[in-house]
């Protein structure tokens, strides 16, 4: 075990859904094929005092692209707020049906760093709700910082970025050419700025940084830093397929304490759920040639197999679930009831679209096929997305199909239930950017209802939703009869 501090490198989230019975879908064709198993893997010595992972769940979102967090009593997130860049923390409380500022300032105007909800700018920035307490994470490009040198003198940039104004018309988002370099001073500051973790104290009247990350974090800033318990925050490598080992590293958001696991070759961290962590890696006859081999690593691909496995972070312990031929190029997507379910035959049916089936492997590692022909670019988010809320025990039977790339606003947007098989279709449209998408199905509360994002909050910023509460039977069978959040502003 080591301690250092170190940078956070943050994603959006995606995925979805939540369970309820559903209207019945088209017959689904079914295929089997079977695959070779693989030997199980040699424990490797555990680090004392490793923490369990929380059981994890996301939330998704089409509204623009941010993510909050759901506690089960309320809604988390940073919201755009003005012209610009600016940012505000917003708690919607299920009960009341309430949206607020997280701010007990009296007299509080949330328009300045006086306000502890208020932030210069909402990029790079995520929040956690952890143990009660909120939690802003900062992620600093602190490779360039240390590594380069590059000058922090944001006078010599406002040149390039006036041009750039003058070029691209940037007045649709800001009131004057000022307001614009004034934003991208402040975004130039924090780009330079060290990662850091910030916290909220218990009377919201003042935010603290917790941590502040030094140069020591060199070495750990191309991990992806997706997961969490109720006390940590852990980084994994991104792209494992390189032939060298993966690896967890766990950061105490208390005390700035790191601890390590060191993965097997080419093994990468998907999902986590109750106390372990799923991992996949390459298992093959003969040595895997390097990633960057191009043409040489894809051929010996072809002859290889992804192992899926549980793994105890405390014991490092390892349970195969099941193994899946390389050949169809699985992409993961979920983990369900002993079930790895992917999206695999991938396959060009235009100059803009691509098709792909949709499929499961069981423990005995048989391949039971249940879409053979998706729509047209449509998309099941993996999990492996970003922080992931809501700490229980519930076993979410639902994923969301998205419709993606070109013709994205047309007519397909999916719930699909893994325990039924059925398929519902998200009928209720929005207004953005020019077109009809399918509404936001964000989360689910403590009592089962789901909260959407059934229209834009405002012309200004069409990426903030208006919310609405809403029973997923009813939701799935067509209804619009939203019990209304009051928004805030």
């Amino acid at each position: 075990m080591r301690t250092k501090t170190f940078a956070l490198l943050l994603a959006p989230l995606l995925l979805a859904g939540c369970g309820a019975k559903a209207a019945p879908a088209d017959t689904l064709p079914t295929t089997e094929t079977t695959a070779e198993t693989a030997a199980d893997p040699t424990p490797e010595p555990a680090p004392a005092g490793f923490s369990e992972v929380g059981t994890l769940s996301g939330i998704p979102s089409t509204c623009g692209g941010y993510w909050g967090w759901n506690t089960g009593d309320a809604y988390y997130e940073i919201a755009r707020v003005g012209a610009g860049m600016g940012g505000l923390l917003l708690k919607t409380d299920y009960a009341t049906g309430q949206q607020t500022p997280l701010c007990n300032v009296p007299g509080c105007t949330h328009d300045s760093a006086a306000c502890p909800a208020y932030q210069e700018t909402w990029e790079r920035t995520n929040l956690l709700v952890l143990d009660g307490r909120v939690y802003l994470y900062y992620a600093g490009n602190d490779y360039w910082n240390y590594d380069t040198g590059e000058s922090r003198n944001w006078q010599d940039h406002v040149d390039e970025w006036r041009a750039q104004y003058q070029e691209y018309g940037y007045a649709w988002g800001y009131a004057s050419e000022e307001e614009y370099i004034e934003s991208c001073r402040i975004d130039l500051e924090k780009y330079y700025a060290p990662s850091s973790i910030e916290m909220l104290n218990d009377d919201l009247t003042e935010r603290t940084t917790v941590l502040t990350f030094t140069d020591d974090m060199r070495d750990l800033t191309e991990l992806y830093f997706g997961y969490c318990d109720q006390n940590a925050i852990y980084a994994v490598d991104g792209n494992t397929e390189n032939n060298t080992p993966g690896r967890i590293v766990r950061l105490d958001i208390h005390t700035g304490e790191t601890q390590e696991i060191t993965l097997y070759a080419n093994e990468q961290v998907l999902d986590a759920k109750g106390s372990r962590f799923l991992t996949q890696r390459v298992i093959s006859d003969a040595p895997m040639p390097s990633y960057n081999d191009g043409d040489i690593y894809r051929a010996a691909l072809q002859n290889a197999r992804y192992e899926f496995d549980w793994l105890d972070p405390q014991t490092l312990e390892r349970e195969k679930i099941c193994d899946i031929p390389t050949t169809n190029a699985p992409y993961f997507v979920r983990e369900y009831k002993g079930r790895v379910y992917v999206e695999d035959n991938m396959r060009e049916v235009s100059d803009w679209g691509t098709q792909c089936s949709f499929a499961y492997y069981d423990e005995s590692s048989t391949r039971t096929e249940l879409v053979a022909d998706l729509p047209v670019n449509v998309y099941m988010p993996q999990t492996d997305s970003g922080f992931m809320p809501v700490f229980g025990s519930e076993e979410r039977s639902w994923i969301w199909m998205q419709k993606s790339g070109a013709d994205i606003w047309s007519d397909v947007d999916y719930l699909y239930n893994l325990d039924t098989g059925e398929a519902v279709q998200i009928t209720q449209k929005q207004y953005r950017d020019g077109g009809n998408m399918a509404v936001s199905v964000m989360a689910q509360t403590n009592d089962g209802r789901w909260l959407i994002g059934y229209k834009p909050h405002s012309s200004i910023h069409n990426d903030r939703c208006d919310y609405g509460l809403i029973d997923p039977q009813d939701f799935m069978n067509g209804s619009e009869d939203y019990t209304l959040v009051q928004m805030w502003d």
